[in-house]
């Protein structure tokens, strides 16, 4: 039930929800947190970036992923926010450099992070490479075939695949 309320509280617009949603960023259920996290972004204030900003700094993983997911959707505030997921991609938990990767696509240009993406082309993570494959083919950059025609030779299908249909995008 506390879910349901919780969520019931984030409405775009509900500011007077903002502050006991924000007490609940501290429940001891890792649930409750996440929750509370979806309905702070769907207030759509921009304040609430700062606020989960903070809550990165010590978050279980299921409560910086729930962030991650949450932080693109500020557009408006892309500057702090882009290095929050680059902090995440260049970081050593697989699943949370996955999403962060991800995320970044959503909030920022691939031509910005060429550099970023290029460094992934070899990652152990097949999810890694194959987004990565994606992203260069949709910077439409013609520099990225070199990095491309090497993706087509990846042991795992879904990333030739990927780098394949990128080279012919471009």
């Amino acid at each position: 039930r506390r879910i349901y309320a919780i969520r019931a509280l984030g409405f775009e617009g509900n500011h007077a929800a903002a502050l006991p949603l924000v007490g609940l960023l501290y429940d001891p259920d890792t649930v409750i947190q996440q929750c509370a996290v979806n309905a702070l972004s769907n207030l759509r204030d921009p304040n609430v970036v700062t606020i989960l900003k903070d809550q990165l700094q010590n978050a279980s993983k299921e409560k910086a992923m729930t962030i991650l997911f949450n932080l693109w959707r500020f557009e408006g505030r892309r500057k702090e926010i882009i290095p929050i997921y680059l902090k995440y991609v260049k970081g050593k938990d697989m699943e949370l450099r996955f999403h962060a990767l991800l995320l970044l696509g959503y909030i920022s240009d691939v031509e910005e992070h060429l550099d970023i993406y290029s460094g992934f082309i070899k990652d152990r993570d097949k999810r890694i490479r194959r987004i990565v494959a994606e992203r260069l083919g949709e910077s439409g950059n013609k520099e990225v075939k070199t990095l491309l025609s090497l993706m087509v030779d990846d042991e795992d299908m879904e990333v030739k695949r990927a780098a394949v249909k990128a080279l012919k995008h471009l």
